[in-house]
């Protein structure tokens, strides 16, 4: 579902940019998309069901970690109950494991999933307490992804002119520290730079970057 909204957001945003034989296509794409709706449904839970055989069978705390990492990806804007319920128990493993790391991972986690449900308070409450100076790039690169996210949301949610100007001035900054720490060659610094460029105005160079994605 997270998919098709995403590729339906994209065609929309995408009318002013394409003429009509681009656009009919890109119609034709979410239209097969939607049709294969079903089928991913139906290997998202296959695999959820694989995913949770082995949790149930794990016998130490660090595969249960890693398991239950698997099972937040999956459920993550798909079933947020879900997702809260895996996501507490992450941390609990982490808890009992005693791992620094690993505790901040998990308390991201519930980070990210506060914040898609709308609780963006109690979201910056957990990463403001985060130490990112103890972080290596992997989850540093998490936790500006979650600024970034959360600020996002607050600004499609603003309901004065001048919140929103505020949160797209922070949204902007994240992409500015996203792009510090991914190599210029990955993937992803194409994708996050060319949205800032539409962010700015800059429509050709961003369409130049995105279509070497």
């Amino acid at each position: 579902m997270k998919k098709i909204l995403s590729l339906t957001i994209f065609i929309v945003s995408a009318f002013s940019l394409f003429g009509q034989n681009e656009f009919d296509s890109l119609l034709k794409v979410l239209d097969k998309t939607i049709n294969l709706r079903p089928q991913y449904t139906e290997e998202k839970e296959l695999h959820i069901g694989n995913l949770k055989k082995q949790l149930f069978y794990a016998s130490t705390d660090e595969q249960k970690y890693e398991i239950l990492g698997q099972l937040f990806d999956q459920y993550k804007g798909y079933q947020m109950d879900s997702a809260l319920n895996i996501t507490n128990q992450r941390l609990t493993t982490a808890e009992r494991q005693g791992i620094k790391k690993n505790i901040s991972v998990a308390q991201m986690n519930l980070s990210e999933i506060m914040g898609m449900t709308g609780m963006y308070k109690e979201a910056l409450d957990i990463l403001e307490k985060q130490d990112r100076k103890a972080f290596d790039r992997e989850q540093l690169l998490y936790y500006y992804h979650l600024y970034h996210s959360i600020y996002v949301l607050m600004t499609n949610y603003s309901i004065s002119e001048n919140e929103k100007i505020h949160y797209e001035k922070l949204t902007y900054q994240y992409k500015d520290s996203i792009l510090q720490i991914i190599p210029s060659d990955d993937i992803g610094y194409a994708m996050v730079k060319s949205n800032q460029l539409l962010a700015i105005g800059n429509y050709e160079q961003a369409l130049d970057i995105a279509s070497k994605c």
